[in-house]
């Protein structure tokens, strides 16, 4: 989002946690502030002495095994952390517009599985992380309807790209493959529920979309951010093969299979498409293969010598 803002001659100020290290960020053109979001007057005081005009605030915990692992710590960081965030925005002179990133999984499973999820599906969180962005588009509709601020929601469905955390299924396999390559780790892939079917968009086209939405949305509305194509992880497993020399064999971990897992989970892209002009333009095959590639310049600097777990 930095590289994306400072290519459009924004001024940046990056709210980052406490114990994350500026130096792991890229973007010279930004001014980074370490502070954890859930201490309410470090957040109205950095946000007073930046005086936005926009605010993107992604800052959440977003892994759902972690969310069930503790589920304080994920309303804490999700809910009460973006109510200090807007509270902080509304007492400024001039109200910023703000972006709030939920999630898709708020969603209720789909009845169909052939219809695509829009804006309109009803809202069913089905575990902790869910629940929580959930909560946060009604704290964003209470600021909204009691007129303290400008805020559009946006429903991403999954991404993908360099830079990914290994935490998500398709940098998890990216990372695995790297390592084998590097003989870091046997020919053994860990995977969970190959058959799932999600709809994937390329990080680089989301970054675009939501500062497409911000200019274009309309005030206290929803959008989703998605490919509407929906494609299954044995799919993308073959693509990864089709990207290395290497041969490796699958194995199912019981530790990655979720509690609830959705069969396939699409979305309808049509109203982000309509009202502001913004669809994906790169292709999951780029996606994948630029995956790959951050892993294997990743690998050597991050594995210490020896041997390393996927």
């Amino acid at each position: 989002m930095t590289d994306w803002a400072a290519q459009e001659g924004a001024e940046i100020f990056v709210l980052s946690l406490e114990n994350e290290s500026p130096a792991t960020f890229t973007s010279p053109a930004a001014r980074y502030f370490q502070v954890d979001i859930r201490d309410r007057e470090s957040v109205r005081r950095l946000v007073r002495e930046a005086a936005p005009d926009q605010i993107y605030h992604l800052a959440a915990l977003s892994g759902i095994p972690e969310s069930w692992a503790d589920p304080r710590l994920t309303y804490e960081v999700n809910v009460a952390a973006t109510w200090n965030l807007l509270e902080a925005a509304a007492q400024l002179k001039r109200s910023p517009r703000i972006l709030f990133v939920s999630s898709a999984t708020v969603y209720q499973s789909p009845s169909s599985p052939d219809a695509p999820l829009d804006e309109r599906a009803a809202i069913r969180p089905s575990n902790p992380y869910s629940t929580s962005k959930a909560m946060g588009e009604l704290l964003c509709v209470q600021q909204v309807e009691a007129g303290l601020s400008d805020i559009v929601t946006v429903r991403p469905f999954n991404h993908i790209g360099p830079r990914q955390s290994p935490a998500f299924v398709c940098s998890s396999f990216a990372r695995q493959i790297a390592l084998m390559e590097m003989g870091l780790m046997p020919p053994v892939l860990q995977a969970g529920n190959l058959d799932v079917e999600r709809d994937f968009t390329d990080v680089r086209d989301v970054v675009r979309a939501y500062w497409r939405v911000l200019q274009k949305g309309m005030r206290g509305d929803v959008y989703n951010v998605c490919s509407g194509r929906a494609y299954s992880l044995s799919w993308v497993l073959d693509i990864f093969r089709s990207l290395t020399s290497i041969s490796f064999r699958v194995v199912v971990d019981q530790n990655r299979l979720r509690r609830q897992d959705t069969g396939r989970f699409c979305g309808n892209p049509g109203k982000m498409q309509l009202q502001t002009g913004w669809s994906p333009a790169i292709p999951i095959e780029r996606s994948l293969a630029d995956l790959l590639e951050y892993w294997r310049l990743c690998v050597p600097s991050q594995t210490p010598s020896g041997t390393s777990k996927p």
